[in-house]
């Protein structure tokens, strides 16, 4: 037992630093190497990341998001393929798979093997007809119709489920009022209501709003239980940056209709008000990447963890995540941080379960002439880790599932379920009861009970 803690507490002191240029890095956890994979001219200004069939790292250079008058990059933003046949962290090629994209936010890669992009206004399928890794067709699926113009709080993450179907986040707009469009004809429209988290089938039908009360998620991932875990920057003035856990019905509390700074009574940012819900974890500044430890070829350990990256702060960190009722806590540390240089976005794996990692490499917003693409990997092969594929998602307590049991209770018969409901101490038990007994059929039941003597 002395040995073991002794073993522990001498792990818990390695730090594993790596210099590259002028961007010096610290790994935490002697297991893992990083290294440096492309740089500009290279690739510039890298944000979102995805791996796609054969191992393809597509990675999307952003020139128009905030493009100063004096910038004399592309005309328009481009997803760049990254090669690396033999696997050995140089690339044998960097080519542009696709031109022509304005605002791009994020890229991701559906369990078909279909490519996506969001753009702060639309959301746009790829074509490859010859499978050679150059797409040949942008088909739009989403759009988003808005007088509001600033690229970072419109059409930002992607995340796909199991079964496919594609989630995408909408930024707070600044309160101002949006229309959402999908292919077959669904609108989605709102105003003064934060930020939300949308779902459609991957053609771009069938598009509905899951959840609402967010600031500005960029970074989404299902973890190895199938939750999903969104990064969410705080609202200015209050902190701090947090991961929730996206449920269908989900509120979680924000509404740019009450102010911006996010003090106002009604707003609430940890589940305090009754109806909205807590956060998993609180994160350090512009958390903007999450990906699931359980993707990764990383020590078994990583299994149940998820990794945040914050560009505010030069760090990824990693969030251990523990059971809690329907969802999780998480207890969090760092796990690479870097200098002022180092400014990591989003992260994506392989088949092999190595780690890519874009850097924008600088503390302005606006485009520039830098960036930077790392390789995060284990050292060495442990006896007994398991490989990615093994890690798929298997639920232990499908919290969606009894989610949606309880909002599915519809029969005047299920009002003292729904009554025993509120009474738990699991906020999202007793969100869901609160949204089921909206519904009209429970309105004689809710004024008897409004009399109850129990709060």
């Amino acid at each position: 037992m002395i040995a073991s803690i002794s073993r522990l507490f001498c792990f818990a002191l390695v730090l594993v630093n790596v210099s590259w240029g002028q961007a010096e890095l610290t790994v935490h956890d002697d297991r893992l190497h990083i290294s440096l994979m492309a740089e500009a001219p290279a690739i510039r200004n890298p944000i979102g990341i995805a791996v796609g069939k054969e191992d393809r790292i597509y990675v999307i250079e952003s020139h128009t998001s905030l493009r100063p008058s004096t910038y004399n990059g592309p005309k328009s933003d481009r997803l760049r393929m990254v090669i690396d046949r033999d696997g050995n962290g140089e690339p044998d090629r960097i080519t542009t798979a696709m031109e022509g994209l304005h605002q791009a936010m994020s890229v991701g890669v559906s369990p078909q093997g279909l490519v996506y992009v969001v753009c702060a206004s639309e959301i746009i399928a790829l074509l490859d007809q010859n499978n050679d890794g150059i797409f040949d067709e942008k088909r739009p699926i989403i759009a988003l119709q808005t007088d509001y113009q600033h690229p970072h709080y419109q059409l930002t993450g992607i995340a796909f489920d199991r079964q496919g179907r594609l989630y995408f986040s909408r930024g707070n707009m600044g309160g101002h009022a949006y229309t959402v469009l999908d292919t077959d004809g669904t609108t989605i429209s709102g105003y003064g209501d934060g930020g939300s988290i949308l779902r459609c089938l991957p053609g771009g039908t069938q598009v509905e709003e899951i959840a609402t009360g967010i600031w500005n998620v960029m970074g989404m991932d299902h973890d190895a239980h199938d939750r999903l875990l969104a990064a969410d920057n705080d609202p200015e003035s209050r902190g701090p940056n947090r991961l929730p856990h996206i449920v269908d019905g989900g509120d979680y509390g924000y509404r740019t209709l009450f102010g911006k700074g996010g003090h106002h009574p009604l707003l609430s940012w940890e589940g305090e008000l009754p109806g909205t819900l807590p956060m998993v974890s609180a994160t350090r500044e512009a958390p903007s990447g999450v990906l699931s430890g359980a993707r990764t070829s990383f020590p078994n350990d990583y299994g149940n963890s998820l990794l945040v990256a914050c560009w505010g702060e030069s760090v990824i960190e990693r969030h251990t995540l523990q059971p809690d009722s329907l969802s999780a806590s998480a207890s969090s540390s760092a796990l690479v941080s870097g200098d002022r240089s180092f400014r990591p976005v989003a992260m994506a794996t392989d088949s092999k379960g190595i780690v890519y990692i874009t850097d924008w490499a600088s503390n302005r917003y606006d485009n520039h002439t830098g960036g930077r693409l790392w390789r995060l990997k284990p050292k060495q092969k442990n006896e007994g880790d398991l490989d990615p594929s093994q890690r798929l998602p298997r639920p232990t307590t499908d919290a969606e599932k009894v989610v949606r049991e309880i909002r599915s209770k519809h029969e005047a018969s299920d009002a003292p379920t729904l009554l025993n409901l509120l009474t738990y101490n699991d906020a999202f038990m007793t969100h869901a009861a609160v949204e089921s007994l909206a519904h009209p059929v429970f309105w004689e039941s809710l004024l008897k009970a409004s009399k109850d003597t129990t709060p």
